[in-house]
């Protein structure tokens, strides 16, 4: 945005608000009176106007100036269902049908993320955190609390006081940015069920997850209706990072991007942090038709297309030869749903959190293994698929035996 001029801005975008980040101190008195909403890495505020800046400013790179875009999940598709899970083992007649049943479709044995021979090697850490920043996360479901992050400076301290002092009072399970409170509780249902793919307990109740020993974080910026913005989601980013988060999935999208958001990332790369996200839902190439997060192109993220039980990529799902990775099952995936439900959602929403739970396992196999070495092994042992030929950089899907083993 730094590169459009000022009168640009206004006549586009009349309607918007703004993020200006400052990168000469000295204008900071400017926008003093306005919302602060943190470092990332220089003070960076939300705005209803662009009064006081002038086009010298954005020219001589003084600011960094972002619409503040409406965000939204990648989800497409719901429904209570039994417990069917095609994508962590394909028999080809396994996929779960809306409303009951099962889908008469046959599907391919085996086109699934290959990781039943995994798990008993690789059960994962709980010294690996997980962050869901998504709509929340029902942390006290039955099949997640056991697998739940939880903040014990806050947990054994005392309420109303921020214990540990990161700058959030009573964040047990982690925090609400779209309320603005430390309750992350899900009201929508979108990040429970992300959080049930990345890490339902085995504890033969409900679903399994990718990861049996997960810790999930639970950060919330969008609301019951599935809606954020940018301010919250560099916000909600901001703590996940700053929290200890190593994994961070983004089953969520905008139309707008944010130069903002998208540096913070790819500067989380120097601890070691990877962002997994959603390629998208509405069948166009990224590389053209851009969604974000899912189209940046930044050093520490996958970005990740839905894979149906035949072997082939979705009929909505995004694609783009340079900017989505690899594919993962994303069509009727059923998983945790908030008050000890569960449900088949499809999207590839669904598709993102298989590939954040499977860095998971590795970083817990390969704590010190760097960004690079992960990104460059997960697109290396995916299995080719003809029908993603071109579609994206890897050709293929996840396989966890090819990922992690030997």
């Amino acid at each position: 945005m730094k590169k459009i001029l000022l009168p640009l801005l206004f006549t586009q975008f009349v309607s918007a608000d703004f993020l200006i980040m400052v990168k000469d101190q000295s204008l900071n008195t400017i926008f003093e009176q306005r919302d602060y909403i943190g470092n990332f890495p220089h003070p960076t505020y939300q705005v209803e106007d662009l009064q006081g800046v002038s086009p010298i400013m954005i020219q001589n790179d003084s600011l960094v100036i972002d619409v503040n875009h409406e965000t939204f999940i990648s989800n497409i598709t719901s429904d209570p269902m039994s417990e069917i899970q095609w994508g962590l083992k394909n028999l080809g007649n396994n996929e779960p049908r809306r409303g009951g049943g099962r889908i008469p479709i046959p599907g391919v044995l085996g086109a699934d993320i290959n990781i039943e021979n995994v798990w008993k090697d690789h059960p994962g850490s709980k010294d690996i955190v997980i962050a869901v920043v998504d709509t929340g996360v029902d942390y006290k479901h039955e099949d997640l609390k056991g697998n739940m992050w939880k903040n014990t400076a806050e947990l054994n301290g005392r309420r109303g006081v921020d214990d540990d002092g990161n700058g959030f009072v009573d964040d047990i399970y982690g925090y609400n940015f779209s309320k603005g409170n430390s309750n992350p509780m899900d009201d929508n249902k979108h990040g429970t069920h992300v959080s049930g793919i990345i890490g339902a307990e085995h504890n033969s109740v409900g679903v399994a997850g990718v990861v049996k020993n997960a810790t999930i974080m639970a950060v919330k910026f969008m609301d019951r209706k599935g809606r954020g913005d940018l301010a919250k989601a560099l916000q909600a980013t901001k703590y996940a990072v700053e929290n200890g988060a190593q994994v961070i999935n983004n089953s969520w999208g905008s139309l707008g991007h944010s130069q903002i958001l998208e540096d913070y990332m790819s500067a989380a790369s120097k601890k070691g942090v990877i962002f997994v996200a959603a390629a998208g839902n509405n069948y166009k190439n990224l590389d053209e038709s851009p969604l974000y997060p899912a189209a940046f192109r930044i050093p520490n993220q996958i970005t990740v297309a839905a894979l149906n039980p035949e072997n082939r990529m979705t009929g909505f799902s995004c694609y783009g030869r340079e900017t989505v990775h690899l594919a993962a099952p994303g069509r009727n995936i059923i998983s945790t749903a908030p008050k000890n439900k569960y449900l088949v959602l499809s999207g590839t929403s669904m598709s993102a959190p298989f590939v954040a739970g499977a860095i998971a396992l590795y970083k817990a196999k390969h704590p010190t293994a760097s960004v690079k070495e992960i990104k460059t092994k997960i697109i290396d042992s995916a299995v080719y698929v003809p029908h993603f030929s071109g579609k994206t950089y890897s050709e293929g899907r996840l396989d966890m035996e090819n990922f992690l083993m030997p």
